[in-house]
């Protein structure tokens, strides 16, 4: 969607937003969620399962219901109690991991080899996961002309890159320009320093969709940004709900502080001169608030707290999984 009103405030004269958060559950997730369905029924997979902050765990216990399938999601502590209740009140066996998501993040990758029977979405699914990322890239496309400048935030940072390669596969190469909170900002740091690695830190962000600090697809971000003259850029928190606010006033979408990240990216690259501001630039807005499918699920979930032990989710799933 044209978006002049909040192109003007933020010194854009041709801003387009591609609106993700018109999605069943309110974010992206629900593309990967799709095509991961997908392929966990032509492999005869019963439980599909994941690691999230939350859009991807909700995507996933609505996509998974709809499908006839049980679904898992590995999350960290700090996910709210209403959260957990809406997951597992839509079917979901939640488990909470005892740390941050890094830590539930590795619990699950070794619950992905352990249990490969199961369909992993950010596990032996990653494939059809990115597949489903991609298609944001698509729809730009079919809808307008290919934009001279991207700019998408990051926590895995499967969007990004798969949305570079989907654009390169149809001879279009925008400038890619990429936001992380300050307070989980490994690739922005490897941009700014002129690293070639991309090294983890530990999250301290409250932008809790995007607190990746050890993102897998990374280098893949890094190189990317390089290669289109773009940048990775750290975006301060402390502004984040003021450009919500700002979203919300100049174009009526109301927007979480992952999408803030992007908008407030876009922003600060004009400033930097990263961006062209007076060409062609799609923002992603990755998610809104939880949106939730009306239907009622015929049986609800459950919830356990474990420690970070493949131990401990084999014990979890065993007891709730039959």
């Amino acid at each position: 969607m044209a978006a002049a009103d909040l192109g003007a405030a933020l010194g854009f004269g041709d801003l387009w937003l591609k609106d993700e958060t018109a999605n069943p559950t309110g974010s992206f997730k629900d593309r990967v969620v799709a095509a991961t369905v997908t392929r966990a029924q032509d492999i005869g997979a019963s439980v599909l399962a994941c690691s999230s902050t939350g859009n991807l765990a909700r995507a996933l216990a609505a996509g998974a219901t709809e499908a006839g399938l049980r679904s898992v999601v590995v999350v960290p502590e700090v996910l709210g109690t209403d959260e957990r209740r809406a997951l597992v009140d839509h079917g979901a066996v939640v488990v909470v991991v005892r740390g941050d998501y890094d830590a539930a993040n590795r619990v699950a990758a070794e619950g992905s080899e352990a249990l490969e029977d199961w369909g992993w979405v950010n596990g032996n699914l990653r494939p059809w996961y990115g597949a489903g990322a991609g298609t944001v890239a698509v729809e730009v496309l079919a809808q307008g002309p290919p934009p001279a400048q991207f700019v998408v935030p990051m926590a895995s940072g499967a969007l990004a890159y798969q949305c570079v390669r989907a654009f390169a596969a149809r001879g279009t190469r925008p400038r890619l320009v990429v936001g992380q909170p300050a307070g989980c900002a490994p690739v922005a740091a490897a941009w700014a320093a002129g690293d070639d690695e991309v090294g983890p830190v530990r999250t301290a962000t409250r932008v809790e969709v995007l607190a990746m600090g050890d993102p897998p697809d990374g280098p893949d971000v890094l190189a990317a940004a390089r290669a289109s003259d773009g940048a990775v850029l750290a975006v301060a928190e402390d502004d984040l709900d003021a450009v919500v606010a700002l979203v919300a006033d100049r174009t009526g979408i109301t927007v979480d502080l992952a999408s803030a990240v992007a908008v407030a990216a876009a922003r600060d690259a004009a400033a930097a001169g990263f961006l062209d501001p007076a060409v062609r630039t799609v923002v992603v807005l990755t998610g809104g608030p939880a949106r939730w499918p009306e239907a009622p699920v015929v049986a609800v979930g459950a919830a356990v707290t474990i420690d970070p032990s493949l131990a401990a989710l084999r014990d979890a799933v065993e007891e709730e999984i039959r």
